[in-house]
């Protein structure tokens, strides 16, 4: 599967050959949906930052359970057998919402209104984390939102945990490419084994401005519990 960067290239590389009406004859006739789209996610995601910024309810945790088709939300049985064991000590509520859908087009084209969603939640703090499969996991490191393991804010969690890291392939701002540390394996975890939101393999990723991770380690003690 090609990457972004790779996409990218290869349009560059078209977009290079015509005239400036050739290009625009062919970003309308190819890309007039992804215009759109974009259009839209834009107005969404200065949607929901006014929203947050003007004092949307706090949570005491927010995790997304990407791609899947099973209920992990707030009305789920993980929702109510982990925060019987978390027994966190908060004001706020724990969010879970298995309600978001990402994929390849989506980072390529910015169109998509759940990778917008995405990007904002993950830009204002407000997400803690994400799972999804180890592949699509390290795909969405390509978008620079997920917390590298190396960060001293989650020195603990990625400490005790170290022995499930996933590791990316990601274009740094100077287009360096470099191998980091991006999320945990949690394959043998719950997830998989007893609630069945993914069926063979998960990994975790964490949002990278999250405040949270101990919070994060709470959950991963949960469902991972019994088997480290």
């Amino acid at each position: 599967m090609a990457s972004i960067s790779d996409w990218w290239k290869e349009e560059k590389g078209k977009l290079k050959t015509m005239t400036a009406s050739q290009a625009v004859q062919y970003i309308v006739s190819y890309y007039w949906i992804p215009i759109v789209g974009i259009t839209a996610a834009v107005f969404l995601a200065v949607f929901l930052i006014c929203h947050i910024r003007a004092g949307e309810p706090q949570y005491a945790l927010y995790g997304i359970f990407a791609n899947t088709l099973e209920d992990g939300g707030t009305d789920s049985q993980l929702y109510r057998e982990f925060t019987a064991y978390a027994k966190i000590d908060s004001p706020y509520p724990v969010e879970f919402d298995s309600q978001i859908y990402l994929n390849q087009s989506s980072y390529a084209s910015g169109s998509d209104h759940y990778f917008a969603t995405f990007l904002v939640l993950a830009e204002t703090g407000a997400l803690d984390f994400i799972t999804m499969t180890p592949d699509d996991l390290c795909e969405l490191a390509q978008s620079g939102r997920l917390m590298n393991l190396n960060d001293p804010n989650c020195a603990e969690i990625a400490e005790r945990y170290h022995d499930r890291w996933i590791f990316a392939e990601v274009t740094d701002e100077d287009g360096v490419l470099q191998s980091i540390p991006i999320g945990f394996d949690i394959s043998d975890s719950a997830l998989v084994e007893t609630y069945g939101l993914y069926r063979e393999e998960c990994a975790l990723g964490l949002g990278l401005y999250s405040s949270k991770t101990d919070t994060v380690m709470k959950f991963m003690d949960f469902v991972l519990e019994g088997r480290d």
